[in-house]
């Protein structure tokens, strides 16, 4: 806003060498935070990649981006001093005090493209969105394949923050003997998409029961098909069938 009320109302810098050499040192500071920053963040990614092997998250720290962000639009802000300055005192326009109002938000504009990526991306986590790092229908299809698995339903993937996923997933096995072992297939199945917590519901058919053999659901993947698939815990009441993320077949 004060910019836009200095292109209206321009003010005349009566000493553009004292703003140039403000501006100088606060970049200098500014680049050393940067510097800090980026050297902090290198050694961290690092170190968390040689822990945790090749199951690196993509994404980084989302509170590095925010700091390194912050120092990034304190280092622009200088900048823009820096030049509007040098323009106010090594030209004689009669329009060049409209050139710091210019700058300004010129550099608001840059700044506020540069932190949409970060705001989107913590509003997704806030809402509990799937991580676009994360291929649910793979993820779908891998746990298909684990030994003993007869369906798989009402699998959920989100994210507590930028680097710690958690999954919570139904699954019908053969038999009861084998759950552990599945159970822990299951794990390293999805320890490969970088899901490392997990809440498993077992179910297991009972073959004297048909009810539970003519139990159906349909699991939606990404791309808007269904398969059937056994879904024996289904919602208690009719009523709420609906709003279930696995609804009974008709």
């Amino acid at each position: 806003m004060d910019a836009i009320e200095r292109f209206v109302s321009p003010k005349a810098i009566k000493d553009p060498v004292m703003v140039l050499i403000t501006g100088g040192a606060g970049l200098v500071a500014n680049l050393i935070g940067l510097f800090l920053f980026h050297e902090h963040g290198h050694s961290h990614g690092h170190e968390e990649h040689t822990e945790k092997g090749q199951h690196g998250h993509e994404g980084g720290h989302l509170n590095m981006k925010g700091l390194f962000l912050h120092v990034l639009g304190d280092a622009l802000g200088n900048l823009g001093v820096i030049a509007s300055a040098l323009f106010i005192w090594l030209t004689p326009f009669s329009w060049r005090f409209y050139f710091d109002p210019l700058v300004s938000v010129l550099i608001t504009i840059i700044i506020f493209l540069s932190a949409l990526p970060l705001v989107k991306q913590t509003a997704s986590i806030l809402l509990q969105g799937v991580p676009k790092t994360v291929p649910l229908s793979d993820v779908y299809q891998s746990l298909l394949k684990v030994e003993g698995v007869k369906s798989v339903h009402e699998l959920h993937v989100w994210q507590l923050s930028d680097i710690k996923l958690i999954a919570s997933l139904h699954v019908l096995l053969e038999s009861r003997e084998g759950y552990m072992r599945s159970a822990s297939d299951i794990r390293k199945s999805l320890h490969g998409f970088g899901i490392h917590s997990a809440t498993i519901q077992p179910e297991f058919i009972d073959d004297d029961d048909k009810s539970q053999k003519n139990a159906a659901c349909f699991y939606l993947n990404h791309g808007g098909s269904a398969s059937s698939s056994t879904c024996l815990l289904r919602c208690i009441e009719a009523s709420c069938l609906e709003d279930n993320c696995c609804p009974l077949v008709q």
